[in-house]
């Protein structure tokens, strides 16, 4: 089911901020770098965890 993009029936009333935009802008790249950020983000958990 698609939803109309119609300004009388959107579930919000005004256009999202700007600081949103400049937010979610990069997102692509985000998905690009993702896998390298996990296997980042364990190996900082792995080292952590040697040091306990």
């Amino acid at each position: 089911m698609s939803r109309s993009h119609d300004k009388n029936t959107s579930r919000f009333r005004d256009e999202p901020d700007p600081r949103f935009w400049r937010l979610n802008r990069s997102i692509n790249f985000d998905k690009y770098l993702a896998p390298y950020d996990i296997v980042q983000s364990r190996a900082h958990a792995r080292a952590l965890n040697r040091i306990r």
